[in-house]
């Protein structure tokens, strides 16, 4: 994976970045740093995890261009690590995702707070009254995502998700 060239197919991973790339990249696992060093006591870096996320960012980036829309929204359904949504986030792209995993749930939204700061909403502890924010950045937990199912407020360009439908439950697919 970090040889010069290396690909991973199944995510579209290409171990060659432009500088743009590079400097995101780099951004991104600074904040990562900071915050897990202030948070946990202990800094933390990621590696293959943001890596293996450049390849559905460079689709997006062009899914965007191709339709003359530099700036996309993206819904993303189970997240994982987050890093796709980070780098999103990162480019000024608008962003919300949720995720039934407790504990990936938990880093996602510190994560996105970090990376978009004062444009994050985290809707865990909303009302069920609540209007859907207009944060560019949104933070689902599952059960408000499953209530909005027949009446979703959310408008999104593309609705991305990667390898989880195999790790969902029978209560989970029937949300």
């Amino acid at each position: 994976m970090f040889v010069e060239g290396a690909r991973f197919d199944p995510v579209g991973y290409r171990n060659s970045f432009s500088e743009d790339e590079r400097e995101l990249l780099e951004a991104v696992r600074d904040k990562v740093r900071i915050f897990t060093d202030v948070w946990f006591g202990r800094r933390v870096a990621p590696v293959s995890n943001i890596l293996v996320q450049i390849g559905p960012f460079r689709m997006l980036r062009q899914l965007g261009a191709a339709f003359g829309d530099e700036k996309l929204s993206v819904f993303e359904a189970g997240p994982g690590a987050g890093y796709l949504g980070a780098l999103l986030a990162q480019t000024g792209h608008r962003y919300a995702s949720f995720d039934v995993a407790q504990s990936y749930y938990l880093w996602q939204s510190s994560l996105l707070q970090v990376i978009a700061g004062d444009d994050f909403a985290e809707m865990a502890g909303w009302a069920e009254t609540a209007d859907f924010p207009d944060s560019r950045v949104v933070h689902l937990p599952w059960w408000r995502f499953a209530a909005m199912l027949t009446r979703t407020p959310i408008r999104a360009d593309v609705i991305y998700s990667n390898s989880n439908l195999s790790e969902m439950s029978r209560v989970s697919l029937r949300m």
